[in-house]
């Protein structure tokens, strides 16, 4: 039987537009399927990635309220140009954009819905890449003044006291952001408040680098309340509880920032026998197969696969995995991929790659460090807050981990995924001669 289209995906995210314009290029027959105008080019580059650090670094520049509605509407025309752009990507590559909402009549056949029409379409291969959505806490709310991390970019005025609910790197990228905003040369226009609801920030991070973060965003004005448990939202007030005892916040903001699930609830999935995850997740094999126990013509690539979330690079690999098992050796899997860099964006960035020193259990490693007020680049920049730590294997000095809370740190934790993925040695890095004045030549040192 010939179906319609050779390929058919679910989702606009970057993992799934890559994958159909690769195999559109190879003169497949294939077709995109989106739910929303508003979402052509992904979660990214709509509501994600793009838009949050733009406004992160308009607001080193735009200050008050006046500043962060410009920010507001510069950040705006900026997503309005990149989802166009993303359109016309996928028309030039002969890509099939389609509106509507997609369910799975069976493992080959996908019902449409747009407005009040339906249709139905066929696919020999589909690729689901619905992202994912935010969660929302399972307490009592009544209030028009809670967002999540989409509607809170909407905001045009900037609020005097912004209370995020979650700890995790979305809500803290959004504190330090707003309270960059707020922060202008005569007072702190906004006051920002984050509730944590387990005892420490950042449980998963070696405690350095919890310090160092609570420290730098506590410093600037950022209010961090750990051990507060969220009990109702009503109007302006967030009741929770902390050591025992019930407390009040009031808040002309609140933003939900306790993380975000798999978008796979209007699928149907079950009609094409894919299995779910304990979290909603579409559970796949080693090369991103959803359905392995049939035909395995369906794969998940992306948030709605579960695991890290908003990550874009992923997404990226997610792509190279299932193009090279459609169209090439079928070599690359889930168990040859390289290591994932991770960056929490905030005013001076923390990033990490490989591992920390509390989950190295088998291997005997030193730990270099290095205080960021030692690298002349950092004084350049204007900003010497936190401190650097590589972790190397004894013997042969092969680097197992690094983290960086410093300026630039999202660009310079790419040096060390580089070194862990070729198995490149600490001296190798330190014996390199780089640019001066610059943030990697503290290596030298390092």
């Amino acid at each position: 039987m010939r179906f319609a289209y050779d390929l058919v995906v679910i989702g606009f995210g970057k993992g799934g537009k890559t994958l159909a314009a690769a195999a559109a290029k190879l003169g497949k027959k294939v077709a995109l399927v989106e739910a929303s105008k508003e979402m052509y080019g992904g979660t990214c580059i709509n509501i994600g990635c793009i838009p949050s650090k733009a406004l992160l670094h308009l607001a080193t520049h735009k200050k008050g309220a006046s500043g962060y509605k410009e920010a507001i509407e510069a950040k705006n025309k900026m997503v309005a140009f990149l989802r166009q752009k993303n359109y016309e990507t996928l028309l030039d590559a002969k890509v099939q954009v389609i509106d509507g909402t997609a369910s799975f009549k069976d493992s080959h056949t996908l019902m449409l819905y747009h407005n009040d029409s339906c249709q139905e379409i066929s696919a020999d291969y589909i690729v689901i890449n619905t992202g994912s959505l935010p969660i929302t806490p399972q307490v009592p709310i009544h209030s028009d003044k809670v967002y999540d991390s989409t509607s809170l970019m909407q905001l045009s005025t900037l609020p005097a006291h912004l209370v995020v609910v979650g700890g995790g790197y979305i809500g803290l990228e959004f504190a330090s952001m707003f309270n960059l905003f707020g922060r202008t040369p005569s007072k702190n226009t906004t006051k920002v408040s984050v509730l944590v609801r387990g005892a420490t920030l950042l449980p998963k991070e070696d405690p350095a680098f919890r310090e160092s973060i609570y420290e730098s965003l506590s410093q600037k004005g950022v209010k961090i309340l750990c051990g507060a448990d969220l009990k109702t939202i009503e109007g302006d007030c967030i009741h929770y509880t902390q050591s025992d005892q019930e407390k009040t916040l009031e808040a002309d903001a609140i933003l939900l920032a306790i993380g975000r699930t798999p978008n796979t609830a209007t699928l149907q999935l079950e009609r094409a026998g894919i299995e779910l995850g304990a979290q909603q997740e579409i559970l796949t094999n080693e090369f991103l197969v959803a359905n392995a126990q049939s035909e395995g013509n369906i794969y998940a690539i992306g948030d709605v696969k579960g695991g890290a979330m908003l990550t874009t690079y992923a997404s990226l690999d997610d792509y190279r995995i299932v193009y090279d098992h459609l169209f090439g050796a079928k070599r690359r899997s889930i168990h040859n991929r390289n290591v994932l860099p991770e960056v929490l964006y905030i005013e001076t960035p923390y990033s990490h790659v490989g591992l920390r020193a509390h989950e190295i259990k088998d291997k005997t490693f030193d730990t270099h460090s290095l205080k960021t007020t030692a690298i002349p680049g950092a004084r350049v920049l204007e900003d010497t807050t936190g401190l650097l730590q590589v972790l190397v294997e004894e013997g042969t000095e092969r680097v197992l981990g690094a983290s960086l809370h410093c300026p630039l740190s999202y660009e310079y934790i790419n040096l060390f995924s580089l070194a862990i993925n070729q198995n490149l040695s600490f001296s190798t890095l330190k014996e390199m001669i780089y640019t001066h004045p610059s943030m990697m030549e503290s290596l030298n040192t390092l």
